[in-house]
């Protein structure tokens, strides 16, 4: 199984496995922007 995602500006496949083993963060204040716009 895959997902796919953004690396830089291509769209790629990524095992699952390696997908939920690697822990990404987001900026707060972009997330609170985002969350004010919707």
């Amino acid at each position: 199984d895959v997902m796919i995602a953004l690396q830089g500006n291509k769209l790629v496949r990524v095992p699952i496995m390696e997908a939920l083993s690697t822990k990404k963060t987001i900026d707060k204040k972009l997330y609170e922007i985002a969350y004010m716009l919707s």
